[in-house]
């Protein structure tokens, strides 16, 4: 269901604005932040490969294995809610029921 609504203001916000928003874009640099209408801190983290892992922490952390991201995305800088996420991509939330 949030998915779903979360599709349909993604829409009808696309329609009634064809610019691309800042967090639609790739970024530039490694690091480089965004703020978004909320006052929200974004990072660029671009595509790449890193280890991630422990072979002497817990189970759920073993192995050392590769991890490749094929493409880069926006990481807030602060812990955010699942309002917070739908304000980011659809505008102000309206008509969501939570």
């Amino acid at each position: 269901m949030l998915r779903r609504d979360a599709e349909r203001l993604r829409v009808a916000d696309n329609a009634a604005s064809s610019a691309l928003r800042p967090w639609e874009r790739v970024g530039a640099r490694v690091g480089e932040e965004i703020v978004v209408l909320d006052g929200g801190v974004y990072v660029w983290v671009p595509p790449g490969e890193f280890m991630m892992g422990s072979n002497d922490g817990e189970d759920w952390e073993k192995p050392v294995h590769k991890v490749q991201l094929t493409r880069g995305f926006w990481l807030g800088k602060a812990h955010g809610d699942q309002r917070a996420v739908l304000r980011l991509l659809c505008g102000d939330g309206a008509g969501v029921s939570w």
